[in-house]
């Protein structure tokens, strides 16, 4: 049984989904985040950073962490994690990979051999082909971020080898829900909800093409079930969540708010990312989202409207 877990950018947007999974469990919660924000009821929060090794041991001398939870990632702004490590490569790299590296180290300095953390479906670069993606694909990174994660992999696959350390990554898709502040990949879907009225017509860019999306509450109970439950076998696990594309997500919106009929207008994405093959996560942990693109919708439409939290 996990009592005690700190949650590395639990203050984000993917941070607070992981948060949230955790409390609900009765798991004592400890995020650790660069710039606090408001946390669901009961996680306690230091500011700091993972680059910070003498704040990191501070932390595990002074707290008996089970295990660790890492969704840290640089952002610039509002710009998105694509845009903004294109924007400053340096502190991209400095967070999400050194920082990485130096929350495993300090992590096993301290005992706590445990730690799920996220990387993308951004590794394996343009999609090639039709069909989905294992995990033993190549990865071809096209863009700063990419190469982060990329980078970040090895580093953890090196912990996992050098210390026998139980970490664990996550290629996650494009993550959706309520709490979606910045712009990045999903600003066309946030537009979509924002915009989304009764007897309305509005002209709206949206992105060419089908993906692999995830409600952020889905991928909260998945970080939360690997890391209280039995140690998974393989070190890197595709998360694909279900697979939608605009005008499914514009279709259903228009079920929703009646008379809502957007006029789309479809953009190539810069880069089309393959779809994920998810069995080997499935087989693993036989951990399923409990959400399709109707239930992340309606979240997103009952946030807009005051009636959930961010």
């Amino acid at each position: 049984m996990v009592g005690s877990v700190l949650v590395a950018g639990g203050a984000g947007f993917v941070g607070r989904g992981v948060v949230r999974a955790l409390l609900q469990r009765r798991v004592r919660v400890h995020v650790l985040d660069p710039r606090p924000a408001a946390l669901p009821p009961g996680a306690l929060c230091t500011e700091g950073s993972i680059e910070d090794a003498a704040l990191l041991r501070r932390l595990f001398s002074g707290e008996a962490f089970d295990a660790i939870a890492c969704v840290a990632a640089f952002g610039h702004g509002t710009a998105g994690l694509g845009r903004g490590a294109e924007l400053d490569p340096e502190r991209a790299i400095a967070v999400n990979v050194l920082g990485l590296r130096r929350l495993l180290e300090e992590a096993h300095r301290a005992g706590i051999g445990r730690v799920v953390y996220t990387s993308s479906s951004v590794v394996y670069g343009a999609a090639t082909g039709p069909g989905r993606v294992s995990e033993d694909a190549p990865r071809a990174p096209l863009g700063v971020y990419a190469l982060t994660k990329t980078m970040a992999e090895e580093v953890a696959c090196y912990m996992r080898r050098r210390h026998g350390q139980a970490v664990v990554g996550l290629r996650i898709p494009l993550m959706l829900g309520p709490g979606l502040w910045y712009d990045g990949a999903a600003a066309w879907v946030k537009n979509l909800v924002a915009a989304a009225a009764p007897d309305s017509s509005p002209e709206l860019a949206v992105a060419a093409g089908r993906f692999d999306a995830m409600h952020v509450a889905d991928l909260g109970r998945l970080v939360a079930a690997l890391l209280e439950g039995p140690e998974p076998p393989e070190p890197l696990y595709n998360v694909a969540g279900f697979t939608t594309d605009a005008v499914s997500i514009a279709a259903v919106l228009a079920e929703l708010v009646p008379g809502f009929a957007p006029r789309l207008r479809p953009e190539p994405p810069p880069v089309i990312f393959p779809l994920m093959n998810e069995d080997l996560l499935l087989r693993d942990t036989a951990v399923a989202p409990l959400s399709d693109v109707r239930a992340v919708l309606q979240d997103m439409l009952a946030e807009r409207d005051g009636g959930l939290p961010p």
